[in-house]
């Protein structure tokens, strides 16, 4: 079941996504670009993405072509990461977050 505000959050991202794509260039030998997307958990205190979890996360990348073959490539992200238990039913008496 989507709600509008899930449905809102997907396609803003797709839109950033594709925008993403479209600002990464490439000039003959150095590429440079930008990344935009969200960041969740998922493990002991998610066995299950959780979208009000989902934080905005942003980078940038630079990479230079050797040739066909090889490249170096200097990326850089930042985002956030939560997880509680008061998402789950089954783990909400435990009581654990982050």
């Amino acid at each position: 079941m989507h709600t509008k505000k899930h449905t809102m959050f997907r396609s803003v991202l797709v839109l950033i996504s594709v925008m993403a794509i479209a600002v990464s260039t490439q000039a003959q030998d150095w590429e440079y670009g930008i990344r935009l997307g969200g960041s969740n958990y998922h493990g002991d205190l998610a066995y299950n993405i959780v979208p009000k979890e989902t934080h905005p996360a942003f980078g940038m990348h630079m990479r230079y072509n050797f040739n066909p073959y090889w490249s170096y490539r200097l990326a850089l992200m930042n985002g956030t990461i939560s997880g509680s238990d008061a998402n789950f039913d089954d783990y909400r008496l435990r009581n654990l977050h982050f």
